[in-house]
């Protein structure tokens, strides 16, 4: 089955470092400088009144996304959302002795509405 997108309305992608590619937090319209970028300027040409967002954000977890899930994402009243997350989630064990258990990594993709 083929994703259909809206002529217009809003294409959101959350996650976090490789979502966020650098882009100005400051600037909620940047898309940044990877995959979300590209996609926008691929899109341009068919789609050019859909708004792509991006609000990943480098070094975020699950965790983050819920807590930001509403400001972020709802607020902006999507009609398709991608979300790439999980890498910290797993590095934060290695890193900081900070681990994410499978159950909560569920339980904080269930709170934002993800499954």
């Amino acid at each position: 089955m083929a994703l259909q997108l809206p002529t217009d309305g809003c294409l959101l992608f959350q996650g976090d470092s490789i979502t966020a590619a650098k882009r100005d937090l400051d600037g909620s319209s940047d898309p940044g400088q990877g995959f979300v970028s590209r996609m926008a300027h691929a899109l341009a040409g068919t789609h050019p009144n859909l708004r792509v967002a991006n609000r990943g954000i480098s070094g975020s977890r699950a965790a983050d996304l819920a807590q930001r899930w509403q400001e972020d994402s709802l607020a902006l009243q999507p009609d398709v959302v991608s979300v790439l997350v999980g890498v910290n989630d797993t590095w934060r064990r290695f890193d900081r002795d900070d681990p994410t258990s499978a159950a909560a990594f569920e339980a904080w993709l269930a709170l934002a509405g993800v499954s």
